[in-house]
């Protein structure tokens, strides 16, 4: 197995699961538990998967890969002595959180057959699901008429706190306002169109603070960051979950999307 795809693997750990989204995909896998026994076999495409089924072909299931909620492969060294043996186990899950098949084997080598096609099935759903995204993110603080627009550690940014999403390692994280870059769109409309749908709020864009960009096991994305003013702290929160107004040494106290962990750390520099 190749390093690039060792990497990805490691993001899949099932001790990386928060709690909820763990039972949840724990009660489709004991309901669905069974299902591997009536599968005779498993072929895989460029377009997806098909399971054939025991019970005749009336029963066969095909799955195109966009389908896939999830290919969920864990990969654990178990042998002792060298002899390069490993423990896998894979979970192919449909979108409402069902197990549609799994499998798992002990003491094998990366050369079998059943090793290889999960691997392949694996790097096969990771590539025609992958996406990149432009995002762009306002670090705003207030201004008062009559005031001095002056940056300091003591300055109160506005944080958002994500609800729950697709993606555990984002669900009810932190993050700054913002979205993604529509085409034809330049950053700054897309910034001020953002806030005006999230938040109903407008600001004054000063200027280009940093741009990160960041690989998330399902996506990537180029995240560019602008300091904004605002005239007060009242706005309409539409989509997040909560927020709060922080300096930068009092955000390290969050748990931040790992996009903005560069950010925060700039911000920590002022």
């Amino acid at each position: 197995m190749n390093e690039a795809l060792g990497k990805l693997l490691g993001s899949y750990m099932t001790e990386n699961i928060p709690l909820m989204t763990s039972i949840a995909i724990r009660l489709g896998l004991a309901q669905h538990r069974l299902a591997r026994y009536y599968v005779s076999e498993l072929r895989v495409h460029e377009g997806g998967i098909i399971l054939l089924s025991r019970h005749g072909e009336k029963m066969n299931k095909a799955y195109r890969w966009n389908e896939i909620r999830r290919v969920w492969f864990e990969r654990f060294e178990t042998a002792k002595d060298g002899k390069g043996e490993f423990s896998f186990r894979i979970d192919i899950i449909a979108p409402n959180l069902d197990v549609i098949f799994s499998m798992s084997q002990n003491g094998c080598t990366p050369d079998t057959k059943d090793y290889q096609l999960m691997s392949q099935i694996y790097e096969r759903w990771h590539k025609a699901t992958w996406r990149h995204y432009d995002v762009v993110a306002a670090i705003i603080h207030v201004v008062k008429p009559g005031e001095p627009n002056v940056l300091s550690n003591d300055t109160r940014f506005l944080c958002m706190q994500k609800d729950q999403t697709r993606h555990h390692y984002t669900s009810f994280h932190w993050e700054f306002p913002g979205g993604k870059v529509e085409d034809g769109e330049s950053e700054e409309d897309a910034l001020v169109r953002e806030l005006e749908e999230e938040m109903d709020y407008e600001v004054t864009i000063d200027r280009h603070f940093i741009t990160v960009n960041h690989d998330y096991p399902d996506f990537s994305l180029t995240l560019s960051c602008y300091l904004c003013t605002g005239k007060d702290e009242q706005f309409t929160r539409r989509e997040h979950r909560d927020h709060r107004w922080l300096t930068p040494e009092e955000m390290k106290s969050l748990e931040w999307c790992e996009a903005d962990a560069e950010v925060i750390e700039k911000l920590n520099q002022l």
